[in-house]
């Protein structure tokens, strides 16, 4: 059990903190000039969002060495078909968090559509991580018991 609970935060969880820690910082603050409009403010993370972008680019940079020089080629094709859609859902969660912060005209109107809309793209996005999940580890299972035989 702790090895799953371990590719589950090395695989999963890091990359997708790290993802939208660095997107949040990049995609930066899109609030206009006397703009009123806001859902909701986030202060700790405006005052900090290079601190925020560094610590995310960190992450990465962990899971990467990780990835690619201590893990087996099994995993590696593991995390490779895990990976994609943990990122897109990590980029997709900073981009719907600075839509909901950003003080603009009409920033009820893109917030509200990130709320709907995003918790429906991260559950398809968790549904590809689990069906890629799945099936590296049947590949790796029949491939390991072709190399057994």
């Amino acid at each position: 059990m702790a090895r799953w609970a371990g590719a589950l935060v090395r695989f999963v969880l890091l990359p997708m903190f790290g993802v939208a820690a660095v997107a949040w910082w990049l995609i930066g603050d899109q609030s206009e000039d006397g703009g009123t409009q806001s859902i909701t403010e986030l202060p700790i993370l405006q005052d900090h969002s290079t601190q925020i972008g560094v610590i995310g680019l960190l992450i990465l940079a962990f899971v990467a060495t990780d990835l690619l020089w201590t893990q087996p080629i099994s995993s590696r094709r593991y995390a490779l078909m895990v990976l994609p859609p943990v990122l897109l859902g990590g980029f997709s969660c900073a981009l719907a968090a600075r839509s909901i912060t950003s003080r603009t005209v009409g920033a009820n109107i893109g917030g509200g559509l990130a709320t709907l809309v995003g918790p429906v793209f991260l559950i398809g996005m968790m549904l590809w991580a689990v069906a890629g999940f799945v099936t590296s580890r049947n590949w790796v299972t029949r491939s390991s018991e072709r190399t057994a035989v």
